[in-house]
């Protein structure tokens, strides 16, 4: 069920019960979603998202994302909604993941690279 413009306790329940929570680019320059994302492993929802393993910004929580290319998000979605126990393992590795870089670090970081242009 998709959900636009929805948040709150209304929000957090939806994430609570979803099996999977899709992150899909809007815009063309495929940049990682981190804001909406963290808010998803910070409340242990099993992720898959569109885009490159390679990609710096998705390095520090792939243990915890099911990263895969647009083309492949049915398929990849299909599997893990047979495999509860590889959600599972996948909503704990992001939770982890993302308990490992503050939101205070993030910030920091880009305040300084901001700065630093």
């Amino acid at each position: 069920m998709p959900l636009f413009n929805v948040y709150g306790p209304e929000r957090d329940v939806a994430i609570a019960r979803a099996k999977i929570v899709i992150n899909i680019h809007h815009y063309s320059s495929n940049v990682f979603e981190i804001v909406r994302v963290s808010y998803l492993l910070a409340n242990s929802a099993c992720v898959v998202t569109e885009g490159n393993p390679r990609d710096p910004d998705v390095q520090p929580f792939l243990s915890g994302l099911a990263v895969t290319p647009y083309e492949d998000l049915v398929a990849r979605c299909r599997a893990l909604l047979a495999d509860e126990d590889a959600r599972r393992t996948m909503a704990e590795a992001g939770l982890a993941a993302i308990r490992t870089m503050p939101q205070s670090k993030m910030l920091m970081d880009l305040m300084e690279a901001n700065a630093a242009a």
